[in-house]
């Protein structure tokens, strides 16, 4: 038996390289591990083991990564405007601890940079097409677990804390391709596409509807609307290509927060 080939076949090396690249220690206005291969479970009996958790340097932002190693693949995503359009809006975590309570304990929309295309669609090439989709199964995990997370530090406030932003991102070895097309042209024969055009990037937002349990405050309080409901259960996962993990880091800001803070 390789031994080598073993171990290089798991995901940990990445997980390892990406932990040694941002480091353990704090660093002015830089980012930091906080946590590795750190425990969750949540209320409806979900468990797991959580990759690596960055926190940046005053402790308000914090993303909650899952590295998923694959060799020689490109994922290709795609919208339902076959557009390339980039855009800001973001669903993630917040805990914002004022007057003594908590004015926001949960997922809301912001706009954070940098500026990426958000795609709802993801083809993973030697998929099995009767299974699960391979990143929307990643991607809930993912949430569920930065879900437990935040509230796993809930007591924490305001002794610790009194604002943090949680954010979901996926950082894989997998080249991303977002799609380009013209929706019209799509055969009703044969559901293919002409003319695809592929374009390269080095990180992009995958939204879609990632939470299962539907949420009573949509529809309580005001009518009920398909597309609230429908956002509701959407939310934001960024997936980043590893080579350019350094340059997403340095790039992500949440801007001026009105409202919700």
């Amino acid at each position: 038996m390789d031994l080598e080939k073993e171990i290089n076949r798991s995901g940990f090396p990445l997980q390892i390289a990406i932990e040694t690249m941002i480091g353990r220690n704090r660093k002015p206005n830089d980012w930091r591990v906080i946590y590795s291969e750190h425990a969750w479970e949540n209320d409806k009996g979900e468990s797991g083991f959580i990759d690596l958790i960055l926190e940046l340097d005053g402790a308000t932002f914090v993303l909650v990564i899952e590295c998923k190693r694959v060799l020689e693949t490109t994922w290709l995503f795609l919208n339902r405007e076959g557009v390339k359009k980039e855009r800001r809006h973001a669903k993630v975590w917040l805990s914002n601890y004022v007057n003594e309570q908590f004015k926001t304990f949960d997922w809301v929309d912001i706009t954070p940079a940098p500026y990426t295309t958000e795609c709802e669609y993801c083809v993973a090439p030697g998929q099995d097409n009767k299974s699960a989709p391979m990143l929307e199964r990643i991607a809930a995990s993912l949430i569920a677990s930065t879900e437990a997370f935040a509230k796993e530090e809930y007591p924490l406030f305001p002794k610790v804390f009194q604002r943090r932003f949680y954010f979901n991102v996926i950082v894989t070895t997998a080249k991303l391709n977002v799609c380009t097309f013209d929706p019209s042209s799509i055969s009703l024969v044969d559901g293919t596409i002409d003319g695809v055009v592929f374009h390269e990037v080095p990180h992009l937002r995958f939204r879609k509807q990632l939470q299962t349990a539907p949420i009573e405050k949509e529809i309580s309080g005001h009518s009920f609307s398909y597309s609230s409901f429908s956002r509701a259960k959407e939310n934001t996962v960024f997936v980043v290509n590893a080579e350019h993990l350094n340059s997403f880091l340095r790039s992500l800001d949440v801007g001026v927060i009105r409202g919700i803070l």
